[in-house]
Order: structure tokens, then C-alpha cells, then sequence
């Protein structure tokens, strides 16, 4: 008997993993739901991880859980020779409004693309890891695993991401999240204003500073919020604090706006008196994301075969599109994030109206085409060396792209 091609045996191992994912298809949805109906918050997705893991151990995967000292995160693995590759599951919701970035579409996708690969894994040498990465929502999850050594022996990775549009090459941007702003004055009587130090005009100051500058801001930024603006109408207020997200295309743009940022703040503080608090952290910043286009181009091919409405956007300069923690993995390994429509582009994200399209038949239907896409580009990438060698290419050209802008 002749040996099988690598090309036939590529196409037989797709056509296996979709069928895995096809017949799975209820218990994946249902595991999807129930994680929509009971929302977690960063770093409390008890039930959400706890689903996502029996699954995975019930399919073969190896299981650590909890992983890397934090409570929610897991690692399930398959296999035990390289290359290794890497997919990446979220699972926390956002306050009030549930699920409405759909990240109960994200873990159960990575856990579909896992098992489905499970079923062809005795026919291929390589390892498939899902991460769970809790806490994307604020918490910068995948920085946390970063530091704790979670990547450093994967050889690519992936996710999906439910959106309002279809984008498959554009970089996301880098963030610094949360910067806090905290004035402390001197209460006093109104009827006496010279006793005290009006923290709150001292936070006006700052604002309407911002405002002034905010065109000179190299990225659109978040209004900012003032989260306490006193504690009584008759007393002037001696202590206000406030909130930014601030974004930035890249570490050396976001160093110099957090720069503008404080200088506007001072001069709250110049002009009445008032102390100035102006707090973040560096360290934990969320990282502007590279995609690695020879993975991209491969996870493109793939979907088209899949989804007829696939209709990503032309990346082009300046075409980031929002902030993840994914880009920490990006920094490490060659990764794409794709970013795939379950609503028209004129719908908000982060809002009730997404959270209820992370339920719908559309929002389904993209978890199942995404995990689908990410098994096939997983095949290809452990399956043909030559693909992986050009996307570490890439990526060692990427790094010393990031060490331009550091």
C-alpha cells in the first residue's frame, strides 16, 4: 500500500476534527449557555472553569487545575512531543451586563478546538494545550501566566474572539489599565471657603486640562471618570479620585501619554493647592498584540472553507482594534487573534445588546466555525515544519520591531 502524502493526510485529518466538532455540537452549546447564565467575574470563574475542565478531562486532555497559583486558570494537554501549540480560552464576564464581550463563546470554542484535535491526536507528533486564562476584563490574565512561565515553551497560539465585525490582521493596542488619580485637600464649611482646599475644583482643573489636550493623545482615548467627587453638599469636598484607561498604539506611545496625562493633573494640584496622587502600573499593562500574518494567512484559508460570510477588514496603519491580554502571548510566541461577527458592525460592543448575541444561533454558530478554523490551522502548523519555521521568522522580525518601540 502506498504511503499517504502529506497533503492527503492534512485533508483527512481536517475533515475529521470538523466532523468531531459537528458531532459535538449540542454539548458544546450547552456548555456555552450555561456559562452565559451565570456570569463570573475576573478571578471568580469557579463554575465557568470547572465546566470547560471536566470536559477536556473527560476527552483525554491532561489536566492542571488550579494552575500557575491562580484559582480559576487551568492548562489541559494532549500529546507530549513539539511542537507545541497553544489555544487560548476566557471566561469572565463584565458587571452588570453579563456576558457582553462573549467570552463564554471564546473558552468554549478553544475547548472545542481541543477535543476535536484530541480525536486525531494518536495520528500526529505534537502537543495541543487550552489555556484557561481567567480575568481578561481588568485582571490582565495572560500577563499574570506570562510572568509565571505559562508560554515559554509554546511554539504558537491562537483564539478567537466574538465581535461586531470580522478582522483578522490588525494588531490590538496597548493599555494601561487602570490609572488612578486621587486628590487630597482640606475639608471646610462653604461659608468659609479659604479654610479648606477644594480637592474636587483641583479634579476639575485636571479634566478640563485633559480636555485641551486629549487631540494632542497619539490614540483616542477613554473620557476618564470621576469616581468620588465628595461626600456632602454643604462640606467642600478634601478628597476626590478618578479613573483612566489609556490607550496607545505601542509601549513607547503610551509612556509618553501616561506623561501628558499626569502633567494635565498637576495642574490641579499647581493651581489649588491640593496633593496629587498619579498611580499605575507598569508592569502590568496590557500589551499591544502582534498578529503573526503566516498563521493568519493559514487560519484565512481555513475559515473560507467553513464560513461564507467571512469578510474580514484590509489592516492597514493605525488599525488596531481594541486592548487583550493576549498580546503578553504575542510577545512570547507567534499568535493571531481573530476577531470573528456575531452582530452588524453598527451594533455597540460591551453593552445588553452583545450580551444577548453571545446567546444567540449567530453567536453559536461563530463558536463552532472559530473552533473548527483554529483545529485545521493547528493541524497545519504541526503537520507541515515549514509553515511554523516562516511564522518564527516572522515573529524574530516582530521582536525587533517591539524593541524599537519600547
Amino acid at each position: 500500500m502506498q504511503d499517504e502524502s502529506r497533503e492527503a493526510k492534512v485533508k483527512r485529518l481536517k475533515e475529521k476534527v470538523l466532523g468531531a466538532i459537528d458531532s459535538r455540537q449540542k454539548e458544546l452549546t450547552d456548555i456555552s449557555l450555561e456559562i452565559h447564565r451565570n456570569p463570573e467575574l475576573l478571578f471568580k470563574e469557579i463554575k465557568a472553569s470547572r465546566l470547560l475542565v471536566d470536559y477536556l478531562k473527560n476527552n483525554g486532555f491532561r489536566i492542571e487545575y488550579p494552575a500557575y497559583d491562580l484559582e480559576t486558570a487551568f492548562k489541559a494537554s494532549i500529546g507530549s512531543s513539539k511542537p507545541k501549540i497553544a489555544i487560548m480560552a476566557e471566561y469572565d464576564a463584565i458587571p452588570e451586563v453579563g456576558h457582553a464581550c462573549g467570552h463564554n463563546l471564546i473558552g468554549t470554542s478553544a475547548v472545542g478546538a481541543g477535543v476535536a484535535l484530541a480525536s486525531v491526536m494518536r495520528e500526529i507528533e505534537g502537543t495541543v494545550v487550552v489555556f484557561g486564562t481567567p480575568a481578561e476584563e481588568g485582571g490582565n490574565g495572560k500577563e499574570l501566566l506570562a510572568k509565571r512561565g505559562a508560554f515559554e515553551n509554546v511554539d504558537a497560539a491562537m483564539m478567537i474572539h466574538p465581535f461586531n465585525n470580522d478582522f483578522l490582521y490588525n494588531n490590538t493596542l496597548a493599555l494601561s489599565d487602570m490609572v488612578n488619580i486621587e486628590y487630597f485637600g482640606k475639608e471646610a464649611h462653604p461659608t468659609t471657603p479659604e479654610k479648606g482646599v477644594n480637592a474636587l475644583d483641583a479634579m476639575l482643573i485636571g479634566f478640563n486640562a485633559f480636555k485641551v489636550m486629549q487631540p494632542l493623545f497619539p490614540t483616542r482615548i477613554n473620557p476618564g471618570l470621576i469616581t468620588k467627587g465628595g461626600t456632602f453638599i454643604a462640606v467642600i469636598p478634601g478628597h476626590t479620585t478618578a479613573q483612566f484607561i489609556l490607550p496607545a498604539k505601542n509601549d513607547k506611545e503610551l509612556k509618553g501619554a501616561l506623561i501628558v496625562l499626569e502633567n494635565c493633573f498637576k495642574a490641579g494640584a499647581v493651581a489649588t493647592g491640593a496633593k496629587l496622587e498619579f498611580r499605575h502600573d507598569w508592569e502590568m499593562r496590557y500589551r499591544a498584540t502582534y498578529t503573526n500574518r503566516v498563521m493568519a494567512d493559514y487560519f484565512d484559508a481555513n475559515i473560507r472553507t467553513i464560513r461564507k460570510n467571512w469578510n474580514p477588514s484590509a489592516a492597514f496603519p493605525g488599525s488596531e482594534v481594541g486592548a487583550t491580554d493576549m498580546g503578553s502571548v504575542s510577545q512570547i510566541t507567534p499568535s493571531i487573534h481573530v476577531f470573528i461577527a456575531i452582530m452588524p458592525p453598527d451594533t455597540a460592543w460591551h453593552t445588553a445588546e452583545s450580551a444577548v448575541a453571545s446567546a444567540s444561533e449567530e453567536g453559536h454558530k461563530v463558536m463552532l466555525d472559530g473552533a473548527k478554523a483554529m483545529a485545521m490551522t493547528t493541524l497545519d502548523l504541526i503537520l507541515n515544519p515549514e509553515i511554523l519555521r516562516k511564522a518564527h521568522d516572522e515573529f524574530t522580525e516582530t521582536l525587533k520591531h517591539i524593541k524599537r518601540h519600547l
